[in-house]
């Protein structure tokens, strides 16, 4: 049995094992959260874009350019695949990036930028550092859909069983851990690949995630120059600060 821990470059275990066991759900969820704000956009920056779903979704349902950010290669090699069997019309509409949004050139291009899962998972300086380059990247009119960050730390260790997916004689399953480490959250990933009940192989992958009280991020947001134009239970809509539109 292989039985290995997270690997110095993120995504390198969660990659071999996402399309089967977090895409489906995935899929449903940012088509249920981003669906509408995709429908009305001409430029879509989509924010650590990892697989591509969301790059696919505004291919497939909108005539948008897209600018896929994703710079953690094992996320981006999914991405490209999956832009490798689209269509020849989709790919000319879309450009990957394989570098954080501050360091590519966007200024002034999006009507839409949608950061989902990526905002706690960041340390504070490249969060403040995110918040000044969606300022510069949107346009005028244009805004931000974040999905919501947790605001709190867990009161203990809390687990996820995913859907189990059968592939041949191997059954290839997942736990989602959550717990407090210190002031922030520890999210592990124990993947197990089985046969006949037997273990053939277990890898596990951590992710840190950092709890972000609403108010922490208004500040921020008033220092790059940002403000809430709306928010639900599940995200949160930022767009540049307009002094004679205030938001009530």
């Amino acid at each position: 049995m292989i039985d290995s821990s997270s690997p110095s470059a993120p995504y390198t275990v969660t990659a071999e094992f996402y399309d089967l066991l977090h895409a489906e759900f995935d899929r449903r969820r940012t088509a249920r959260l981003y669906g509408p704000h995709l429908d009305r956009a001409r430029v879509v920056v989509d924010l650590g874009a990892g697989s591509g779903l969301i790059t696919l979704l505004a291919l497939a349902t909108t005539g948008a350019l897209v600018h896929a950010v994703e710079p953690a290669a094992p996320m981006r090699a999914l991405l490209i695949t999956r832009l490798a069997t689209a269509g020849s019309d989709q790919r000319a509409r879309v450009t990957v990036h394989d570098r954080p949004l501050d360091q590519c050139p966007l200024t002034g291009t999006a009507d839409l930028i949608v950061c989902h899962n990526i905002i706690a998972t960041l340390s504070d300086v490249d969060r403040r550092a995110l918040w000044e380059a969606l300022a510069r990247t949107l346009q005028t009119d244009g805004y931000a859909m974040l999905q919501r960050p947790p605001t709190a730390l867990p009161e203990e260790a809390e687990d996820e069983r995913l859907v189990p997916v059968r592939v041949g004689q191997d059954t290839y399953s997942a736990v989602r851990t959550t717990e407090p480490a210190g002031d922030h959250i520890a999210c592990h990933f124990t993947y197990t690949v089985t046969r006949d009940e037997v273990v053939l192989r277990r890898h596990r992958e951590t992710f840190t995630l950092h709890p972000l009280p609403l108010t922490l991020l208004h500040d921020e947001w008033d220092v790059a120059g940002l403000e809430i134009a709306d928010a639900t239970k599940e995200t949160i809509a930022i767009r540049r600060a307009r002094e004679s539109d205030p938001v009530s």
